[in-house]
């Protein structure tokens, strides 16, 4: 016989979710940051993959370093940090090749961020351990005009050089805006003209539209005659001649050029464009004259 005293069948248990339990000296707020499912989701974050990379280059993981900064690029492809990150590992890794691979990797990173200090210093030492002394030191002195310009915003000499950094990487309003502030800075210096009036002729060399060519063969006149007010050099008068030459004052531009071979004889450059000023005079005896007195000489 049944008990009737006998308690009735149980409910099955409902599973329940355990009670969170605050870590020691654990706040609610910090309970409340950990468990956020939102934390489930920081892996597919940039800054969290940049972290892990960078975490796993110091430990010397570099396979899965590089992994983790080449996953940071596929979520972001203009990662500046995520360049210069493969690029310090091929560096560690150590070896000719990965310390020469590594200089693609700097160099995305400094068209990304022209003006990274830190990007340049690396391609210094990384020059230096390739041999490559002259280019080592010319990453240097980038590095130090950029360090120059925080401390010294005015320093003509440090934004000039800046200036021609920026010619070089293709980044040529930068450029105009650097030699111009230098310009501004230091009035009686005629190297940032000069190098204004150059980059005004390279624009026009590659411009098609005839009203734009001549706008900007126009500015680099103006900017090459005060250069010229300045000081008269054999690199000034050499860029005024190429300036000529495009406007088509070809007699003009051989008396200058005549001009800087008088007080610069023997140099190859001065004598390369001499020789091209003849043969658009169609004066092609003396220009072959001048080709092989130009092979003669060493570069100036």
């Amino acid at each position: 016989m049944a008990d009737e005293h006998a308690s009735p069948p149980s409910e099955p248990d409902e599973q329940m979710e355990p009670t969170p339990v605050l870590e020691p000296e654990e706040t609610k707020e910090s309970l409340i940051s950990r468990l956020n499912p939102m934390r489930l989701f920081q892996k597919n974050s940039v800054a969290f993959q940049l972290r892990d990379a960078q975490s796993l280059m110091e430990k010397k993981l570099f396979a899965q370093a590089t992994n983790a900064f080449q996953k940071t690029l596929e979520m972001d492809p203009e990662n500046v940090e995520a360049f210069k990150g493969l690029g310090q590992v091929l560096m560690r890794k150590g070896g000719r090749t990965n310390i020469e691979s590594s200089l693609k990797q700097f160099h995305e990173a400094t068209l990304r961020d022209p003006l990274n200090e830190e990007i340049y210093v690396l391609n210094s030492q990384v020059m230096q351990a390739l041999g490559r002394t002259k280019e080592s030191n010319l990453e240097q002195k980038k590095a130090l005009s950029l360090r120059t310009l925080r401390k010294d915003p005015k320093n003509a000499i440090a934004a000039n050089n800046i200036g021609i950094a920026m010619v070089r990487l293709g980044k040529i309003a930068m450029a105009i805006s650097y030699f111009q502030k230098s310009i501004d800075s230091d009035r009686s210096y005629d190297m940032p003209r000069r190098n204004l009036a150059s980059t005004y002729l390279q624009l026009a060399e590659k411009e098609t539209n005839p009203q734009k060519q001549k706008d900007l063969l126009g500015k680099a006149s103006v900017e090459i005659s005060k250069a010229l007010e300045i000081g008269v050099s054999p690199p000034t008068l050499v860029v005024q001649t190429r300036i000529l030459i495009m406007t088509g004052d070809t007699e003009q531009a051989l008396e200058v050029i005549n001009k800087a071979n008088d007080l610069q004889p023997g140099s190859k450059l001065i004598m390369t464009v001499k020789q091209g000023v003849l043969e658009k005079l169609n004066r092609l005896t003396e220009a072959r004259e001048t080709y092989e007195g130009a092979k003669s000489f060493a570069p100036a």
